[in-house]
């Protein structure tokens, strides 16, 4: 009776006059609704959202009327979202879907209806997946960028639905209810229980895409490669199941081969928590069935543009997922492309699909990573090989035959060596995020190279374009008219960026101690990757710790330190007297001139002239080190050993009168710095105080005659 019903539905729904419009229409409308969402993200991008609309209505009305009220519903639904209120209360319950043990606290992320909450638990209790859990407790603020272009972690919060952060040991157990959240709960049992620690990380980071128990090395290495999508579970992956599985099915005859898939690809929509990308494949796959069975008519790329439509009203936040935009990009460059590999190889279709995918996610990744290996399309033809062949059928062995790890384990460490030793083959495309009008010309470009491929003429034309397109966007950070010295806030430890206008010279002093290598991060989306000097004042690792990771994607010319530094044998030692001369910037080295019992007083003190204004910077140098500086005129003072009160001292202040003191604490809480005393001896001599504690990063500027401050945490002033 049912099917009979459903049979009838989808009579009615493929001889109506609407689907048969839209039917290999659907991309259109999905283009709009594409547009529509980038309108939401920069209103530059409505510009060629009005004119695809007008475009679209004199081609064919009905399609343009259709489109406009989709890509309009969508842009109100959104903007509803953004409107409701954040639930109140101090008592919240839910189901854990995630949870993460860390040394000293437990991380847990619980599923409160539609929304979802984050909770880091100091309980003595360990919770699992699919436990009910209250929790008792305020939410905590996690506050804007500190760093400009940074991770935003407030708007990640919200995008995943997140409504907030709980710190607590206040949480109760309920119950354990039946749910689908068990399933995962077992799988992670069972993992625990049976695979070593080495085995286990490499198994869930193959399969569920966990990389948490990867080494630094393999992820950098990843990384440089292009290779991280093998490890973030996607649409490959739910591909080369389902290859797997019918190569079973098809050479032991067995027999309901798509409703096991059904089933399995649901069960790893669940252990995978429903991640956006393995959601969109498998949607993809259960369309295409209901397709065939019902005989709806649609193409790859209608099915595709359906199922865009319909995510994207189910949670709106999508769009800002980078997951599940790259899926959705990759997939739709496999649909048209398709077409024209019918007859090429296996390795051709690799390459030709990785290079694809390259082009086309370029924007996207350059705006996450601000750099792309050039040739990393050439590594993903050998190692997707290598995966789809060998490591995931191996490792699907593996899940189900424990025994056999051991060996498992062997072929992932070979894996890795040769993640590594091509790593070496690196050739970077680094640049600036590109501005809206930017990405809309570079889409232009390669679609019309797309469209005239056949002729070689325009697409000689279109090609030369395109590269010189790439190469103004290597240099777009050169654009810059305005000199400016950047007291970067780094999570712990200092940072400062000397940039003069157009990035002639750039000088870094200091790295921070390199958590999310957040200093690199905000260096490639300035665009620089050659530093002219990096000074390290001193050999503690708040002030060093990034060097390693930060060579590896910035060239660094000259790297200073102090001559009584014993961590950088290859750096130009310098002591007091000594003089740095890079361009139009003279450093005078004031100290140190002997060693310390502290580090802290073998730091690096400088002293130069920039735009006319003179500038101390102090490095974590004490009272002691202060009292045998010359008295030197100070407009702009970086105070030492971020604000503690072991410097600054009164009688400093008074010989050196700055006008501007600026205070890098970092973004922890567990030094309690600035003091209050310091602040009190500053505020007493009358001194402009800026702390980043209050105004995250701080950028003195200057162009021409010009200059002031600028505050990442106050804008507009």
């Amino acid at each position: 009776m049912l099917k009979l019903k459903i049979q009838s539905v989808c009579s009615l729904i493929i001889h109506h006059r609407v689907f048969l419009l839209l039917k290999n229409n659907f991309f259109l409308v999905a283009f709009g609704v594409v547009l529509g969402s980038l309108s939401i993200i920069n209103l530059w991008y409505i510009i060629p959202l009005v004119g695809y609309l007008l475009i679209l209505c004199r081609k064919n009305r009905m399609i343009g009327c259709i489109t406009f009220i989709i890509t309009a519903g969508w842009m109100l639904l959104y903007g509803g979202l953004l409107r409701l209120p954040i639930l109140g209360g101090d008592i919240y319950s839910g189901i854990i879907i995630e949870s993460e043990e860390k040394s000293t606290y437990q991380k847990l992320l619980i599923e409160c209806g539609y929304k979802k909450l984050l909770i880091y638990s100091t309980a003595e209790e360990h919770f699992r997946v699919g436990d009910e859990i209250e929790v008792y407790g305020e939410f905590e603020e996690s506050g804007p960028p500190h760093i400009p272009g940074g991770f935003n972690y407030t708007q990640y919060l919200k995008y995943q639905h997140i409504i907030g952060i709980i710190k607590t040991d206040n949480i109760t157990k309920i119950r354990r209810p039946l749910s689908i959240w068990l399933m995962k709960d077992g799988l992670e049992t069972y993992l625990s229980t049976c695979f070593s620690e080495e085995a286990c990380s490499y198994l869930t980071g193959l399969l569920f895409g966990d990389r948490s128990g990867f080494s630094e090395e393999f992820e950098i290495s990843l990384s440089m490669n292009g290779l991280v999508h093998l490890f973030a579970v996607s649409g490959l992956h739910v591909g080369l199941i389902i290859g797997l599985i019918h190569t079973l099915f098809t050479k032991f005859h067995w027999r309901n081969e798509n409703r096991f898939l059904v089933i399995f690809l649901f069960c790893y929509c669940v252990v995978t928590a429903f991640s956006p990308s393995i959601l969109r494949a498998t949607a993809m796959f259960y369309f295409a069935l209901a397709n065939r069975k019902w005989k709806l008519g649609l193409s790859s790329m209608d099915i595709i543009s359906i199922l865009f439509i319909v995510f994207v009203y189910c949670n709106p936040y999508y769009i800002h997922h980078a997951g599940f935009c790259l899926s959705f990009l990759v997939a739709t460059m496999i649909i048209i492309l398709s077409p024209l590999l019918k007859k090429a190889s296996s390795v051709a279709k690799i390459m030709v699909i990785s290079l694809g995918s390259q082009i086309l996610t370029l924007p996207l990744i350059i705006t996450m990573n601000h750099e792309m290996n050039v040739i990393c399309f050439l590594g993903n033809v050998v190692f997707i090989v290598l995966v789809s062949s060998i490591v995931m059928p191996a490792s699907l062995i593996t899940l189900v035959f424990c025994p056999i790890q051991s060996l498992f384990v062997a072929m992932m460490k070979a894996f890795e060596w040769m993640s590594s030793l091509m790593s070496f083959v690196f050739i970077p495309y680094q640049a600036p995020t590109f501005p809206p009008i930017a990405v809309i010309f570079y889409y232009i470009l390669v679609y019309c190279g797309v469209y005239h491929y056949k002729n070689r003429k325009k697409r000689s034309v279109y090609l030369l374009l395109l590269a010189i397109f790439l190469l103004v966007g290597t240099l777009s950070g050169h654009f810059e008219k305005e000199g400016r010295v950047v007291f970067i806030d780094c999570y712990e430890g200092e940072a400062i960026l000397i940039s003069s206008p157009h990035k002639k010279t750039n000088i870094l002093i200091d790295t921070g101690i390199g958590k999310n290598h957040e200093v690199t991060n905000f260096l490639l989306s300035e665009g620089i990757n050659n530093l002219d000097i990096l000074f390290i004042t001193h050999d503690h690792d708040d002030h060093f710790g990034e060097f390693d990771y930060m060579r590896r994607h910035i060239r660094i010319q000259k790297l200073i330190t102090s001559s009584y530094s014993s961590l950088f044998p290859n750096a130009i030692h310098v002591r007091a007297g000594d003089q740095i001369q890079c361009r139009e910037y003279t450093f005078d080295v004031l100290s140190p001139n002997k060693n310390a019992l502290d580090l802290n007083d073998e730091s690096l003190v400088l002293y130069t002239i920039i735009h006319n204004k003179a500038f101390l910077f102090m490095g974590d140098a004490s009272i002691a080190i202060e009292e045998a500086l010359p008295s030197l005129p100070v407009d702009i003072l970086k105070v030492g050993h971020h604000g503690s009160n072991t410097a600054t001292s009164s009688s400093f202040l008074v010989r050196i009168k700055p006008t501007y003191a600026i205070i890098q604490t970092g973004q922890t809480s567990k030094y309690q710095f600035p003091t209050a005393e310091v602040l009190k001896r500053l505020n007493k001599e009358n001194i402009i105080t800026y702390s980043t504690s209050i105004y995250y990063t701080i950028t003195y500027w200057y162009q021409g005659v010009k200059d002031g401050f600028r505050f990442q945490n106050y804008p507009l002033f």
